[in-house]
């Protein structure tokens, strides 16, 4: 099993991150992550950059623009991560996810180019975690009022994928079948 991912206390992270801690059911992340992380790779690699604009509703994101969220989310879990781990004094603040994803431009940007960043974010992601001691991975800080451990973060970044890929299955793929 790789790594010591305990599964995080719940004075280790908000109600709000317990939600995708619990998504993954006290399996070690490394190894939820490898299943998931794939998974998701073989719903979007398929996509043409056509298909990869398609969004289940007008006011929804589209399929680039929800990938985009997820690394962008991934990126801030993981500066949070490193801040906390290197010790660093006071609080991160939250962000915009909705701003974020416009301002990333991740409509404009190739599909392919975006699957390549998704998963090179997500290779140096994974080093960087086998790389921690149990002592760093416990270390506590706070980021958009919120406490977290280095460890908990972890956690959160793959439940935050597995709830959005579950939301990529239930309602981008079937409408996005409709329409061929």
């Amino acid at each position: 099993m790789p790594g010591p991912f305990p599964v995080p206390e719940a004075d280790d992270a908000s109600t709000y991150f317990q939600t995708y801690i619990r998504l993954l059911g006290g399996e070690n992340p490394l190894e939820a992550d490898a299943r998931i992380h794939a998974h998701t790779l073989s719903m979007l690699e398929p996509l043409s950059e056509e298909q990869s604009q398609f969004r289940y509703a007008p006011d929804k994101w589209s399929i680039r623009e929800w990938l985009g969220h997820v690394i962008d989310c991934e990126r801030v879990f993981n500066f949070r991560a490193l801040w906390i781990a290197r010790g660093a004094e006071g609080e991160l603040p939250g962000f915009d996810q909705d701003a974020w994803v416009q301002i990333g431009r991740w409509h404009e940007r190739s599909f392919r180019d975006s699957l390549d960043i998704y998963r090179d974010t997500r290779r140096t992601t994974r080093a960087w975690y086998l790389g921690r001691t149990p002592e760093e991975l416990q270390r506590r800080g706070r980021a958009n009022n919120n406490t977290l451990t280095v460890n908990s973060l972890l956690h959160i970044l793959i439940g935050h994928e597995l709830h959005h890929q579950r939301v990529l299955e239930a309602r981008y793929m079937p409408a996005l079948e409709s329409t061929r």
